[in-house]
């Protein structure tokens, strides 16, 4: 039994355009952060900080959803997680380094 070809263009179109908002999404981010998330050094207060660790726990769901597969193991070589008190554990496959 001889298969038909699939055409994808359609498919391939729309993983671009979602790519190219992500792209810009990202940007804008990088634009917030350069501007020090529109918070004054001298102003920051608890809201400030508690806006701030709810992106960085959406961006943590993401980037968790990216790179750790369903079993729970890495598809980079090499990812740093962060701990309350600022040290890196490096993580390589399904050890800690």
């Amino acid at each position: 039994m001889k298969r038909t070809p699939v055409d994808n263009t359609k498919a391939l179109d729309t993983f671009l355009a979602a790519k190219l908002e992500i792209d810009a999404l990202l940007e804008r981010l990088k634009s917030l952060r350069n501007d020090h998330f529109n918070a004054d050094p001298d102003q920051i207060n608890w809201g400030h900080v508690g806006t701030l660790d709810h992106y960085r726990a959406k961006l943590r769901e993401i980037t968790d959803s990216a790179f750790i597969t369903r079993t729970g193991t890495l598809r980079d070589s090499r990812t740093y997680l962060f701990s309350r008190n600022r040290t890196a554990v490096v993580f390589r496959g399904d050890n800690i380094a």
